[in-house]
Formats: C-alpha cells, structure tokens, sequence
C-alpha cells in the first residue's frame, strides 16, 4: 500500500467516526461491498473509497478534512507506520471489519475512542488507532475554535486563518464542513461590511457557497443557531428570586 493509499483509508475511517449522520442504505451496502473488497485484497478497494464518499457530502467533507490534517500534522508518522512489515494488512484487515458491521460508524468511533484512551499501544493497529484519535481530536479542537471565533464576530475566511493561525487549505476543509453540516453561514450584508472592514479585503470578487469557498472570498461568515446550540448544547433558564415574605 502507497502511503497516499494509507492516508485514504485511515482519513476515511476518522470521516467515519465522525459523522453523527446515518447514512442511507444504498450507501451502507456501498461500503459493506468496499469491507469486503479490502479484505480480498482487491487492488481497487481504495480507489472506490474516494467515489463513495462523494455520493454523502457532509461524509465527503469530512474526509476532505481528515485528509488535510493527517498531511499538515502526521503524514509523516502515517508513513512510518505503513512502512512496518504487515502494517498494510493490519490496516485493511481493521477496515474491512468495521464496514462489515451493521454500524460501521459507530463501530469506528468506540474502536478510535478505546485506542486513545490507552497509555502504551499494545500492538500495531494500536498505534494505528492511535494516530487517528489524534486526527479526530484535531478536528474537533479546531471546530471548536472556529465556532468560537465567530460566535465573537463574523468573519472571512482570510481573517479565520490569521485567527486560528492555520493554513488555507485547512480553514476552506473546515468552512466547507461546517457549511455543509449548518453550523456556520455567509452573508453579504453592507451593513456587516462596514462594521468589519479592518477585518478583510472587501474589493475582491468571490463566491462561497457550499461547493467552493475561495481564501480571498469577501462574504462573513456567521454562526447558525445550530453552530450555538453545539457550542452550548445546555441551556438552562435562570429560576426568578423567590419573593420576599
């Protein structure tokens, strides 16, 4: 397996356990048929990944950005794994498991979830496990942060990478996520415009939406109530002061 092969399958799998969608049946059965390819060592199996997350955009959009995190922070500990005798069959052994269960989400989370509450790896799918917690708890370090950040004040993208102090290509993985899963929006507005133009470059023509999102695009993006409600899933109304006798 090329390590661009192994970044496919592990980004697939985080994708996986991140999704707090259920997936339609043809799409199941879709991925029951990749499992099975993957644990007859078929040399398309991989390759169908790519296709079958694009048919579920928010699972594409977070394997998008799941591939983007390994390669900005553990591509190069994801090669060293792949490159341990047997660690391709271990990987493809582990995947064609989960997505041979009846919940291949669930499956994936509880199997990433126990592999990082671990201290030591106690063997190489472990270590492989392991790694992708890291991967998921990125991700949901820096959703976090992005909600926050606009839940302060719109912003643009432009402004979201000197805010969070990430790369492009990491903050369009997330704003297209984000997008895609309702907990951010755009805006237009002029009035918006004026009151946060020290915060970008409002003379350049883009458009975002929720198949493209250029770094230089002048719309603001916003918090939805669904982005609140994840920031803040307790609301609890205050008890009125009972009255003095």
């Amino acid at each position: 397996m090329k390590p661009n092969e192994a970044l496919t399958l592990e980004a697939f799998l985080v994708a996986l356990a991140q999704l707090d969608t259920s997936l339609p049946s043809d799409l199941l059965l879709g991925l029951r048929q990749v499992g099975e390819a993957l644990a007859q060592r078929k040399a398309e199996a991989i390759d169908t990944i790519d296709t079958l997350v694009r048919r579920h955009s928010l699972l594409q959009r977070l394997y998008e950005l799941a591939c983007v995190t390994i390669q900005h922070y553990w591509f190069d500990d994801l090669r060293r794994l792949a490159a341990v005798p047997g660690a391709n069959d271990v990987l493809e052994d582990f995947a064609a498991q989960v997505l041979a269960t009846d919940d291949p989400q669930l499956t994936a989370q509880v199997q990433i979830e126990r592999a990082a509450q671990r201290e030591q790896p106690a063997n190489l799918l472990d270590r492989m496990m392991q790694l992708l917690a890291k991967v998921a708890d990125a991700i949901d370090t820096q959703t976090t942060a992005l909600l926050r950040a606009l839940e302060r004040r719109p912003l643009t993208v432009e402004n979201l990478c000197y805010v969070l102090q990430l790369s492009a290509d990491q903050v369009r993985a997330l704003v297209q996520y984000l997008l895609n899963a309702g907990y951010i929006g755009s805006t237009r507005s002029s009035i918006i415009r004026k009151l946060f133009l020290p915060w970008g470059r409002l003379n350049q023509a883009a458009t975002l939406s929720t198949q493209q999102v250029t770094y230089d695009t002048p719309d603001y993006l916003t918090l939805t109530a669904k982005g609140h409600f994840h920031l803040h899933p307790f609301v609890t109304a205050e008890r009125p002061e009972s009255a003095s006798p």
